[in-house]
């Protein structure tokens, strides 16, 4: 998850740095390589702005405190081992879960400030597009629960002996909550997110 944070926080960046000067670009040779690089991530940033929300980026974020409120001491029974809160300059929290062979990892992404609506936009609009694959290692399409839209995903290793199922949902325009899991199937966890109070304390947090 932080590796993941981690390249979308330097998306971010990329983005937002599209039209500043190199102040040593005189000494370096402009190529047509360079120039189509920026001019791919100049369009990228006007889709994404498409699906970023101005009130979101002037929001304020959620407290240190009120982020690990809304982490569950139990997901399905299963007790919390660890928590994490604030990642790469984002507003997010993390929690693990483990049981026997079974594992959940929760993240909960504030999409307040400029970084975390940039990751809410670049989200919507990847929803947004639809879609699906599938091959021998596993598969990703659309997923919603009420009005919550997002995807699920499962990974499968090259012999098939590890799976991963992952549910990722955009919660009241604001929160990115992913659900990931190895010992659970998918129907299962998929239930455990719909019985959980995740998503309405997220709806209330807004």
């Amino acid at each position: 998850m932080k590796k993941r944070y981690a390249l979308i926080l330097a998306m971010v960046l990329m983005f937002g740095g599209c039209d500043k000067k190199d102040a040593n670009s005189e000494e370096n040779i402009a190529t047509n390589e360079v120039k189509d690089m920026k001019e791919s991530m100049q369009e990228a940033a006007k889709e994404i702005s498409k699906y970023t929300s101005e009130d979101l980026k002037k929001a304020t974020p959620l407290s240190n405190d009120k982020l690990k409120e809304l982490l569950p001491k139990s997901v399905d029974g299963i007790e919390r081992k660890s928590f994490h809160i604030g990642q790469m300059g984002f507003h997010a929290a993390e929690a693990e879960y483990k049981a026997d062979s079974k594992k959940i990892s929760l993240s909960i992404l504030d999409g307040a400030g400029e970084a975390g609506a940039a990751m809410i936009g670049m989200t919507k609009m990847g929803i947004s597009a639809g879609g699906e694959s599938e091959n021998e290692n596993g598969y990703m399409k659309p997923f919603s629960l009420g009005d919550s839209q997002g995807v699920e995903e499962q990974e499968k290793s090259s012999d098939g002996s590890n799976v991963t199922n992952k549910v990722t949902l955009v919660v009241g325009d604001r929160f990115l909550v992913t659900f990931e899991a190895q010992g659970i199937e998918m129907d299962k966890l998929k239930s455990i997110v719909e019985d959980s109070n995740i998503i309405d304390d997220l709806e209330d947090a807004k």
